[in-house]
């Protein structure tokens, strides 16, 4: 056995076995210029080993950049979908608390009897426009002997006119009360519900 020295030639298929390649492989390397041929198919073993191991160490050092890179960008990925995520739920909470204070703001001014239950008010406003249903269809026959006694169309008018603004002037006159309301729940068995 030989001993290698810097100036030990190998073959191409020595080359292929101690890099751990196919001679192929080492063709493409030479072909590259990474390696060079000192002679007819052979090869300075040292400066072959070395400028193989330098070349599969740049190879390395980019594929470890490569990676860097790609982990620093999904870093940023994540760390970019985690403030959306934090915003909404600040949002979120925002939006809860601001509904919250709402909710308190209504249940005092309920208990201050400064709300009406939507129901109760429902019902109330059915009854004053079946009252002033009632009212406008009362005015025909109120107002039929005195528009037959008139003597001009203008004192017809005036007459209608006149019993127009008193039904109004009754209607508008018209007050809440907070005992029909407490009536009104307890009849149709209905409770103020948030």
């Amino acid at each position: 056995m030989e001993k290698i020295t810097e100036q030990t030639e190998v073959s191409v298929k020595e080359l292929a076995m101690i890099l751990g390649l196919s001679v192929r492989r080492v063709h493409q390397l030479r072909e590259n210029g990474l390696i060079t041929k000192t002679g007819r198919g052979c090869f300075n073993l040292v400066d072959a080993v070395h400028a193989y191991m330098e070349h599969s160490a740049a190879i390395a050092a980019e594929k470890k950049a490569a990676a860097t890179d790609e982990t620093v960008t999904e870093k940023r990925t994540a760390d970019i979908e985690l403030k959306k995520k934090r915003a909404t739920k600040t949002d979120v909470d925002a939006e809860s608390k601001r509904l919250d204070n709402e909710l308190k703001r209504l249940r005092l001014q309920e208990m201050r009897n400064q709300l009406c239950p939507y129901k109760a008010f429902e019902f109330i406003f059915s009854e004053h426009c079946i009252v002033v249903k009632q009212r406008m269809l009362a005015m025909p026959g109120r107002l039929a002997v005195d528009v037959h006694a008139a003597q001009s169309p203008s004192e017809c008018a005036e007459i209608i006119k006149k019993q127009v603004h008193e039904a109004l002037n009754e209607l508008s006159e018209y007050k809440f009360d907070e005992k029909r309301v407490t009536e009104i729940l307890d009849k149709y068995d209905m409770s103020v519900t948030y």
